[in-house]
């Protein structure tokens, strides 16, 4: 009975679900409590798990320094989206190398049948894009639109609003449209990650930001830069120092995939050259020897001697120059 209570106490506190003040649930409130824990256990295998990407987004600014807030703002979406565990999100890696591809713009710019296309490469079934304004006196605005990838159908759009200083809580609207569209339902324990994890300042946010899109541009070193100014800014935002970590290992791994086959052809090429200087020696050798000890008497026979010893072996190349020089001398001058 201890037991039960204590289960009960702890689906409660998961659910909601209010007890006594006695400490003892009643029938009524076991019955919710228990049915709620299952419903949340439950919820993963309601559709399956749903694989989705979001690109980055379309900015719209008079100020230049915003441009790069559409790759930061997608990455906020996709670490709250991940906290799901219906949905999958694909890689923002494997994105990236799919927009090189396909030469897209870095500015996000995406046409939806594009983003469709997209989606099919990464095989996602929903792809996430969007615009986020930035008005001259302070405030934004998010819009967003799933696409579906198998049908190439586009859904309604969704909207967040804040003032810039406050651009996370209207990222936060974006993100629980999202879930809502895509038809997910959090628990308890999803709701609570997504309310604990870490949110950026503005600044430390747009530092971030261009390390992603230098990061997506191939510019390491940049990018690098950018990921330590923003832990700096906000020690609080790990994500700054995680996106860090992974890109230089990434690179350490694309480095020592290059170096490998370099090696290889490195001593591919030493040792046919080597071989080549080998084998030239032994010609050099014959047409010199031969013009200085015939150059009258014997004109027809040397031709045939020589090809014929050079194809035996370089060791009895090397003989007959030696014996002939000494027989032709001593018969051209009794002659």
């Amino acid at each position: 009975m201890v037991v039960a209570a204590a289960a009960v106490a702890a689906a409660a506190c998961a659910t909601g679900v209010k007890v006594s003040e006695s400490g003892v649930a009643s029938g009524a409130q076991v019955t919710a409590a228990a049915a709620a824990a299952s419903e949340e256990r439950s919820q993963v295998a309601i559709g399956g798990r749903r694989t989705v990407s979001v690109l980055p987004f379309q900015v719209f600014s008079t100020d230049p320094q915003y441009a790069v807030l559409g790759h930061g703002l997608a990455e906020l979406i996709v670490a709250d989206l991940a906290v799901s565990a219906q949905l999958t999100v694909v890689e923002r890696a494997r994105l990236a190398d799919v927009r090189k591809e396909l030469a897209l713009s870095a500015s996000g710019v995406v046409e939806a049948a594009t983003a469709v296309r997209v989606g099919k490469l990464v095989a996602a079934e929903r792809i996430i894009l969007g615009r986020l304004a930035v008005a001259d006196s302070g405030g934004l605005a998010i819009n967003t639109t799933i696409a579906n990838v198998e049908t190439g159908a586009v859904g309604a759009a969704l909207r967040g609003e804040a003032p810039l200083a406050r651009l996370l809580d209207a990222e936060r609207q974006i993100v629980m449209a999202l879930f809502d569209q895509l038809g997910v339902r959090l628990t308890a324990a999803e709701r609570l990650a997504l309310d604990q994890a870490p949110r950026p300042s503005p600044q430390a946010l747009l530092e971030f930001s261009r390390g992603v899109e230098a990061e997506d541009r191939g510019d390491v070193a940049f990018a690098q830069v950018s990921y330590e100014k923003a832990a700096s800014l906000d020690p609080k935002f790990v994500t700054a120092a995680e996106y860090k970590s992974a890109m230089m290992k990434r690179a350490a791994q694309v480095m020592t995939q290059r170096a490998e086959p370099t090696t290889t052809r490195t001593d591919s090429r030493t040792e046919t050259k080597s071989d080549t200087r080998t084998t030239t020696t032994t010609p050099a050798t014959t047409p010199t020897t031969t013009p200085a000890t015939t150059p009258a008497t014997t004109p027809a026979t040397t031709p045939a001697t020589t090809p014929a010893t050079t194809t035996r072996s370089p060791a009895s190349t090397t003989t007959t120059p030696a014996s002939t020089p000494t027989t032709t001398p001593a018969a051209t001058p009794a002659t």
